[in-house]
C-alpha cells in the first residue's frame, strides 16, 4: 500500500499499468503512484507474497516476478486474490526499476 515507494522504483522510460479497466502509461512515477493510489484506495490489503521471481539476459537484463495480492472485495468483507506480473529492468544507475505492472483477477 506504499504508492510512493513503488513510483521511485519506476524506470527512466515510465511504467505501463495494466488493469480489467485498460492499459496506462507509460507513467512516470508522479503518475504511476496516482494510479496505485487509486488501486490501493478502492481495496484493504490483507497480504502480498511473491509466487516466483526469475531474472532473465539480455541487454539490458530484465526480470519478472509474480505476486500473490489478497484484497479484501470493495464493500464486502470477502477476500479476493489478485495475480501481479511485475517486469523489471536494471538500469545502468545499477538498480532494477519496473517497466510493467499487470493485473489479473
Amino acid at each position: 500500500n506504499d504508492e510512493k515507494a513503488i513510483a521511485r522504483m519506476v524506470a527512466r522510460d515510465g511504467a505501463s499499468i495494466e488493469t480489467d479497466a485498460g492499459r496506462l502509461g507509460p507513467l512516470g512515477p508522479r503518475q504511476a503512484a496516482a494510479v496505485l493510489r487509486i488501486l490501493f484506495d478502492e481495496r484493504a490489503t490483507q497480504g502480498v507474497r511473491t509466487s516466483q521471481a526469475q531474472t532473465v539476459g539480455g541487454t539490458p537484463q530484465k526480470a519478472y516476478a509474480e505476486l500473490v495480492w489478497t484484497t479484501m472485495a470493495p464493500e464486502t468483507t470477502e477476500p479476493v486474490r489478485v495475480v501481479v506480473f511485475v517486469e523489471l529492468v536494471f538500469e545502468q544507475d545499477r538498480h532494477w526499476r519496473i517497466t510493467k505492472i499487470r493485473l489479473l483477477q
